[in-house]
Formats: structure tokens, sequence, C-alpha cells
């Protein structure tokens, strides 16, 4: 990622919106000396009111409002304030850097700063938002000046920004929705599946252990030898006794979603070409693993 030069460090800093991003960055701001101000639609009404509440212009703006707002609100701000900051950036992952045109037609540079992270709503209530960033990959786009402060935020929060530069926006957010969000509609999958199984304790903490193993498996040996299973192994048999235990279970409380056999037999699926990449690298016969395909086909059932 190219690094632009410093043209200046923002001391002061305003938030436009108060929600989980938004409320966990300025406690992790606030924490490293920054004069942070955040806005909140609910307790000081409109921009132009807040804005002219404030003794100091600020040098930096932080867009959190919601995806679907950042456009009309970049418009209303650029209406509405006398005075306007040097760098916009606004902080979704999904919205592109010409949601903010509005100010950049105002003479602010314009950009994007998007901690690639899952917040939830305790974040921001807990010294856990002070350290929350460090480590994070944080995706940075923008005209120069703005990419320069967004890498020097996210370089004072301790994490490590990278470029979304040409990058489709949608498939971005995609891939982390993948792998965030999704992570736990599969621990939830497995706990009813553990529970099925007459395991009537809470499940959840028997299986963080297992989650997590395979987490440091994919930090230390990275895909696809992170796998691990009855499917690298090729083990017919248990997979074929999977899905018989599956079609026993009653269907879903919610009649519109998947069965459990459907949501296992899809990520088996997709699960076989890691498989077979990962038997090929260590030089292994892959045939158990074909076979697999047609059990699997054969199982489908319509979602």
């Amino acid at each position: 990622m190219k690094t632009v030069q410093p043209t200046f460090f923002p001391t002061t800093i305003t938030l436009w919106g108060a929600g989980r991003l938004g409320s966990a960055l300025c406690e992790a701001l606030r924490a490293r000396s920054n004069e942070v101000a955040l806005w909140s639609r609910r307790t000081h009404g409109s921009p132009e009111r807040f804005l002219s509440s404030q003794p100091t212009p600020s040098e930096l703006w932080l867009i959190t409002v919601s995806d679907d707002a950042i456009g009309s609100f970049a418009e209303q701000l650029a209406k509405q304030a006398t005075i306007l900051p040097k760098v916009a950036l606004h902080c979704s992952g999904r919205c592109a850097v010409e949601d903010l045109a509005p100010l950049r037609e105002r003479g602010v540079s314009i950009g994007v700063m998007h901690p690639l992270l899952p917040i939830t709503p305790n974040t921001h209530t807990s010294d856990l938002a002070q350290t929350l960033f460090s480590g994070a990959y944080i995706g940075v786009d923008g005209e120069d000046s703005a990419v320069q402060v967004a890498q020097e935020i996210t370089q004072s929060l301790g994490g490590t920004a990278f470029s979304l530069h040409g990058i489709d926006r949608a498939l971005y957010h995609a891939a982390a929705v993948i792998a965030s969000n999704f992570l736990v509609t599969l621990a939830a999958q497995a706990t009813k599946t553990l529970q099925a199984a007459g395991y009537h304790a809470d499940a959840l903490p028997l299986l963080l252990p297992l989650m997590q193993a395979s987490l440091h498996n994919l930090y230390t040996q990275g895909l696809p030898l992170a796998l691990t299973g009855p499917y690298p192994r090729g083990d017919y048999a248990t997979i074929e006794a999977h899905l018989r235990a599956l079609q026993t279970l009653p269907a879903q409380s919610d009649p519109k979603s998947p069965s459990l056999r459907q949501i296992y037999t899809l990520l088996a699926q997709a699960t076989l070409p890691i498989a077979t990449e990962q038997a090929t690298q260590r030089h292994l016969d892959t045939q158990r693993i074909t076979a697999l395909r047609a059990l699997l086909d054969a199982s489908e059932d319509p979602v």
C-alpha cells in the first residue's frame, strides 16, 4: 500500500453518529488524548445546532451514521456548516468515497476509514473500546490528504492500514460478513445440532474452544492446511452417518429457514475443494474426497 506523506495530524475531531462504531472510536481516540466531540441526533438535535455549540471547529470529521444515510447526511452537513474541517472520512465498508462528494465541493478532502472489526452494543461501554482497534486492519481510500489522515489515525489506534482503492466495496463487505457475522450463525447452528443430539446444558461453552482452535490453525497454518476432520480424510462412512442423523431432525422453528441438514450439505460442498487442495499439497490420494461429492449431491435437498 502506498504511504502518503503526512500533511497534518488532526487534534480536534468530530464524530457524527453515536452508534456502536462511533462510540467505540470516541473512547479509543479520547484515550489517546485527542479532543473528540460526539454528535447524537437524539441528544443534540440537528447538526447545525451542534456545530454552533462547539467552541473550536474540528479539523477532522468522522462520519459513522448508518450506511444508507451517509450520502444525505454529507449533503446536509455541506449545506448547514459555516466552517468545515480539512478532512472528512466516513467509516462504512460498503459505501464509496463519492458518498461524501457534497463536502468535497466545499473544499474538504474526503475519504474512507473502515475498521475491519465486529463491534457489539457493549463494546463502547467498557475498557475494551480503548484497545479494540489495536492490531486491527483498517481499510482506507480517498484523496491524498484524507488517506494520509486515515493512515495517521489508524497508526495512533494501533491498527494497520490497507488500501481499499479499486476494491469492489459490496464484495469486500460481503466477505467481512461471511467471516464475522456468519461465524456467529455457524455457532448457533452447531449449538442447535448438539442440543438435538441430547446435550441439554448450554452448548456454546463446549464449542467455543473448538472454534478458537480452528481460528488458531488458520492463523498458524493458513488455507488449506487449517482444515481438519472427516473431509480431508475422506471419511465416507462418518459423513454418511452425519447426513442420516440430520435427516431425522424436525424442521427449524422458522419455516423459511433451511434445515440443519441443508445447511450442513451446503457447507460440506463448499469444504470439498479445500479438502482436495490440502490433499494435493500433501501428495495424498484425492479419490476418497471425490467420492464424497457424489454422496453430498445425492443427499441435497432444495433450500
